[in-house]
């Protein structure tokens, strides 16, 4: 369960970072010809940091509580198992 909430989570943090990105990803200009050009305005670190962001910030929410319930899991079955 634990593992189908994050990956509900990560899906749902991917299509609202790309519904932003396609919102600002072409912009049109008007030369001096009176033509169009379409400019791409990409920030390669923008995609990198908003992941990284959304890391560290579920590890913060959850990583301690995840860690602490696996380590029990795990002590508590190798303990009794032997």
């Amino acid at each position: 369960m634990i593992m189908l909430v994050m990956l509900c989570q990560t899906l749902v943090y991917r299509e609202i970072t790309s519904l932003f990105s396609l919102k600002n990803s072409t912009t049109t200009t008007d030369t001096q010809d009176g033509e169009q050009e379409k400019h791409t305005d990409k920030d390669p670190w923008s995609k990198t940091l908003n992941w990284y962001f959304f890391a560290v910030t579920n590890y913060f929410l959850y990583g301690e509580s995840i860690i602490y319930y696996f380590k029990v899991r795990f002590t508590c079955n190798s303990i009794f198992h032997r």
